[in-house]
């Protein structure tokens, strides 16, 4: 009987050979699968941890393109009457400047009268059209950020100023 037994066993496999062929190139299709999976994510963890571990020269050149951003308050906000003859109007911004330039924040102090003055005339010569579209205040704002640095250029010797916010805009 044992015998049998073992002719039934390798009779079995052998007449449903089909079968388990196919099964097996299914299994190696995905063991392959995983295996190249496994080698790109090894390939781009080792490449990330070999660019962090290279040393303190990319580190540098890092440090000196990312500049650090100084933001300078115009306060108090600005209040101008605006419109025209016939109707007066008033608007209230406050203006906040953005500069990569650490010395800049002082130069601003020091002439924030010119700047205010600047500033004060361009607002209270707009009309209520101009300020009323996204794009009118986008125009407005390009032309503060234009006067701001045609100051700190006159007064300091470079723009400084790389961009003007409006972080309240109220008309009434």
């Amino acid at each position: 009987m044992a015998k049998k037994e073992v002719e039934v066993e390798v009779a079995a496999p052998v007449s449903s050979s089909a079968g388990p062929s196919m099964k097996m190139i299914i299994v190696v299709l995905v063991v392959v699968q995983l295996m190249m999976f496994g080698g790109l994510a090894a390939f781009l963890l080792m490449s990330g941890a070999l660019n962090q571990q290279t040393g303190p020269a990319p580190v540098a050149q890092q440090s000196e393109e990312r500049k650090e951003a100084h933001y300078i308050s115009f306060e108090p906000a600005f209040t101008v009457n605006f419109g025209g003859p016939t109707s007066s109007r008033f608007m209230q911004v406050s203006i906040e400047a953005m500069t990569y330039d650490q010395d800049i924040p002082q130069d601003i102090t020091k002439h924030m009268p010119v700047i205010r003055n600047s500033i004060v005339l361009l607002l209270s010569s707009q009309s209520v059209e101009n300020v009323s579209s996204l794009q009118g205040k986008e125009k407005l704002r390009m032309s503060i950020l234009t006067e701001v640095q045609e100051i700190l250029n006159q007064r300091v010797g470079k723009k400084g100023i790389e961009e003007i916010y409006f972080t309240s805009f109220v008309m009434q």
